[in-house]
This record gives C-alpha cells, sequence and structure tokens, in this order.
C-alpha cells in the first residue's frame, strides 16, 4: 500500500468525526474533530477543555456556572461558525450542554466509524 495524503486524508475522514449541529435558524454548523483544527484553533479549544475538567468533588453554584460558561465556549470553539454556535446555546439548560459536549466526545474519539 503506498502511503499518501489524499489516501491518508480519506482514511482520516472515516476515523476523525466531526459532530453537525442543527441550528434553530434551520442553518447547521458543525464540530469539528479537535485533531482536524490548524493549531492556533486546536490549542485555544483543549485550553477551554481543560478547564471543563472539574473535580466533581468540589461542585458550588460558581464552578457549575463556570463549567456552563466552559462548555458552551468549547463549543463554539471546535466550531466552524462559532459566533452562531455561541447564539445557539446562550440560552441552552445546562443539562443540554453536558448531553452535547458528551456527545461530541463520543463522536469524535478516534476509531468510533
Amino acid at each position: 500500500m503506498t502511503s499518501s495524503l489524499e489516501r491518508i486524508m480519506a482514511e482520516v475522514a472515516k476515523s476523525y468525526l466531526s459532530v453537525p449541529l442543527e441550528l434553530r435558524d434551520g442553518s447547521t454548523a458543525t464540530l469539528r474533530n479537535i485533531l482536524l483544527m490548524d493549531e492556533t484553533d486546536r490549542r485555544r479549544a483543549t485550553t477551554t477543555l481543560a478547564g471543563l475538567d472539574a473535580d466533581p468533588d468540589h461542585f458550588d453554584a460558581d464552578v457549575v456556572e463556570e463549567q456552563v460558561r466552559l462548555s458552551r465556549e468549547f463549543l463554539a470553539a471546535v466550531s466552524d461558525r462559532p459566533e452562531a454556535v455561541r447564539g445557539e446555546l446562550a440560552d441552552w439548560p445546562a443539562a443540554a450542554l453536558v448531553v452535547l459536549v458528551n456527545e461530541y466526545m463520543e463522536a469524535t474519539q478516534a476509531g468510533e466509524a
């Protein structure tokens, strides 16, 4: 088997999925796989994601609000349309954000295709 960028990118497309997010205005934003983002966007997303790794034994109102804020920011950071995603998620309940982050994390794990 010969390696080439074209062949490898075809394999990447099967293994490193992105997640479409249907917005209420009828358009779609793509929540991109972190590994397919450029370095600047990838660093922004991973830095935000690191903040979501809160200590589950230390949850108070401030921590919960920070986790909600970081969830919205993370989802916007991985999106191909950050402002549209910020607007969409601005009034989503915290539980819905958690579900979306979890769905994104599960779908974008390599080898899940």
